[in-house]
């Protein structure tokens, strides 16, 4: 969300999302490097009527479509790996990624769950042990048609990373070996007031290694526009009313 209304008939979208930081605005939906951290593209959001007419949206629909327009520079060209959070993340996205451009994905699935195992991975996962990977794995395989010797696998993964808790993650791509820990913290206070922390870790799968090493990159983009710890917002900084200007600040805010 960009935090700026400027002259409202020159915005292409105009919005009100509570659950923001800055909850009035324009919003993008944005793309970017989970390695340099380098933002590659954002489309802003026209409103319901206008966003119905985009590409890919009449032949999947507009999860899977934003995550299309979006990759596209890399369709047919690079096997990459889409990191998704839950608003893109579903089975018929990674199915339009794959028949559209040979991609993988890799996301967290929350509220998106049509033809994913969700409830029956969070009542199958077996209870939490500390030292030892907690995680089951469930596999569908389908040709797409892109490929005729590759056909698509689709991962289901349940992780119990708590006693009550199970992350569930959709991924075509990474493994379901054992990746690095996950380091938590556990906060105590004494009797004198004062507060102990320690350190304790937490054996999770490669697959949610990965996806939670590099699911960040556009949270940093807004965390340096809109928030920059011991410095003062770039929206704060650089105030213009001017579209273009405002465009530029959002490409640059990860640097």
């Amino acid at each position: 969300m960009l935090s700026w209304l400027g002259r409202a008939l020159k915005l292409p979208g105009w919005k009100v999302i509570k659950r923001k930081p800055h909850p009035i605005g324009l919003e993008a939906k944005t793309a970017a490097c989970s390695v340099t951290g380098i933002m590659i593209d954002f489309e802003f959001q026209e409103g319901k009527d206008a966003m119905a007419l985009f590409e890919y949206v009449e032949l999947y629909n507009r999860s899977s479509g934003w995550l299309l327009r979006l990759t596209k520079a890399w369709h047919g060209k690079e096997h990459r790996t889409v990191i998704a959070d839950a608003a893109f993340c579903q089975v018929r996205a990674a199915a339009a990624l794959h028949l559209e451009g040979g991609l993988h994905l890799i996301g967290n699935v929350k509220m998106c769950n049509k033809y994913f195992p969700q409830k029956q991975l969070r009542e199958e996962t077996p209870k939490y042990e500390r030292n030892r990977l907690v995680c089951i794995t469930k596999k569908a395989t389908a040709s797409t048609g892109l490929f005729e010797d590759a056909p698509m696998t689709v991962y289901a993964t349940g992780w119990r990373c708590t006693g009550n808790m199970v992350c569930t993650y959709l991924h075509t791509g990474s493994t379901t070996t054992t990746g690095s820990d996950r380091i938590k913290r556990k906060y105590t206070q004494i009797s004198s007031g004062s507060i102990q922390s320690r350190a304790y870790h937490v054996k999770r799968p490669k697959v949610s290694a990965e996806y939670q090493q590099r699911m960040g990159a556009i949270d940093n983009h807004n965390w340096r526009r809109q928030s920059g710890k011991g410095l003062q917002a770039l929206e704060r900084v650089w105030v213009s009313n001017q579209t273009k200007d405002r465009i530029l600040l959002t490409s640059l805010d990860g640097y």
